[in-house]
C-alpha cells in the first residue's frame, strides 16, 4: 500500500474512508496484522480543512476464523464431491436444493439448475414416486425414511437405487432440512434378478 492509498492521508485530502482493510508487518517482524481503518477529515464550519482522524481495528484473529472456515468448507465438499453415492438435500417440500458431483454423474445430469427447486419425489415414477413421498414424510417427523427403487437417469438410462432419508436439524433439534442419500445398486439388483429367473426355471422344471 503506498503513501497515498493510507486511510489518514487520504482523510487528510479530504476524502471519507471507510472499511480499508490494511495488512501490517510489526517491527519485530513477528506475524503480519490485518487492520481494518477509518478515516474522517475535520473540517471547520467555514468548509476549512482542519486535519482528520483516523481508526483502527485489529481483524487478524477473525480474518484467521473466516479463512478456516472457507478452507475446512472447501474440503468437505471436496469430499461430498468425491462421493460414488448421489448425495442430495431437500427442503421440507422435498424440493432439491442440493446433488453433488457424483450423484449428477451417476444420474448422468448435464446441468442441476433444471433439477433445483423441483420436487425430488417426481424423479419416481408410479408407485415408487408414493414409496419417496412416503420416505420424506417420515424424515419431516424426524425419523428416518428408506426404500429402494428404480428411477431412470437424465438421459433416459433405467438404474435402481437404495436411498436414506434423514432430518437435517439445528441446534434446538427442529428438522430443517431432509438429507438424501441414493446408492446405485443397479448391478446387484440385476444379478439378484437373474438368480430368481434362473430358480424359477428350475423350480418349473421339477
Amino acid at each position: 500500500m503506498g503513501r497515498d492509498d493510507v486511510p489518514l492521508f487520504r482523510a487528510l485530502q479530504g476524502e471519507v474512508v471507510r472499511n480499508v482493510e490494511m495488512m501490517v508487518i510489526p517491527a519485530d517482524q513477528t506475524r503480519a496484522r490485518v487492520l481494518v481503518a477509518n478515516g474522517q477529515p475535520l473540517i471547520s464550519s467555514d468548509g476549512t480543512l482542519l486535519g482528520a482522524v483516523a481508526t483502527m481495528h485489529d481483524i487478524t484473529e477473525r480474518k484467521e476464523v473466516e479463512q478456516s472456515l472457507a478452507t475446512s468448507e472447501a474440503f468437505r465438499r471436496a469430499i461430498i464431491d468425491s462421493s460414488h453415492d448421489c448425495i442430495q438435500v431437500l427442503d421440507l417440500a422435498g424440493n432439491l436444493l442440493f446433488m453433488n458431483l457424483g450423484g449428477q454423474r451417476l444420474m448422468e445430469i448435464e446441468d442441476v439448475e433444471r433439477y433445483l427447486h423441483k420436487s425430488w419425489p417426481e424423479l419416481y415414477q408410479g408407485p415408487d414416486r408414493e414409496v419417496a413421498l412416503a420416505a420424506c414424510e417420515q424424515a419431516r417427523q424426524g425419523r428416518v425414511g428408506t426404500f429402494q427403487s428404480a428411477c431412470a437417469t437424465a438421459k433416459g438410462k433405467p438404474k435402481w437405487w437404495d436411498v436414506v432419508i434423514t432430518p437435517m436439524v439445528d441446534s434446538e433439534g427442529r428438522v430443517q432440512r431432509l438429507l438424501a442419500i441414493s446408492r446405485d445398486i443397479t448391478e446387484s439388483h440385476l444379478h439378484q434378478q437373474e438368480w430368481q429367473d434362473a430358480m424359477a426355471f428350475f423350480a418349473d422344471g421339477i
